[in-house]
């Protein structure tokens, strides 16, 4: 298995080596540039390992990308905290699993969440069924960020 260094990134802007998304997450900063090596070689099966991961055991992940207001932290980290109000509604779903609050290490006011869920339709009847009550929170949490993206939608195959 090769395995890729700091020396791979041979562009900038997130171009360069890439696998299975390990340089996305670099260029987000989840995994630094420096230990790309590390994530690629836990993330990287060979296809026969690959194929023994039961869909079962597969989930799918919602990355989400916050700037918060400096004078908001507190209020941010309570409501999509563990315990926060965004993780009580999403509880309440049919194929949730949990969710992770990250903070940058180098931006201490840029935050992702992860939110794992079973299958894609989950998330998707989650959407539809609390449609109203997504909007409401959504509407409340407003004032505590910037910005607010939405980075992407993942297959988690390695777990």
């Amino acid at each position: 298995m090769r395995v890729a260094t700091a020396a791979d990134w041979k562009t900038p802007g997130c171009r360069g080596f890439t696998a299975n998304g390990v340089s996305l997450l670099a260029c987000l900063g989840v995994v630094s540039r420096a230990n790309v090596g590390l994530a690629v070689q836990s993330t990287l099966l060979g296809s026969t390992e690959r194929t023994r991961l039961s869909r079962q055991n597969r989930a799918n992940m919602y990355i989400w990308e916050y700037r918060v207001r400096l004078d908001h932290v507190e209020e941010f980290v309570r409501h999509y905290g563990p315990d926060g109000a965004w993780v009580e509604l999403l509880r309440r779903a049919k194929g949730y699993r949990r969710t992770e609050l990250c903070r940058d290490l180098d931006d201490p006011l840029r935050y992702m969440t992860f939110d794992y869920w079973h299958s894609p339709a989950d998330w998707q009847s989650f959407r539809n069924e609390f449609a109203r009550e997504f909007e409401e929170l959504d509407r409340r949490c407003e004032a505590f960020t910037t910005v607010e993206r939405e980075i992407g939608r993942f297959e988690v195959v390695t777990s």
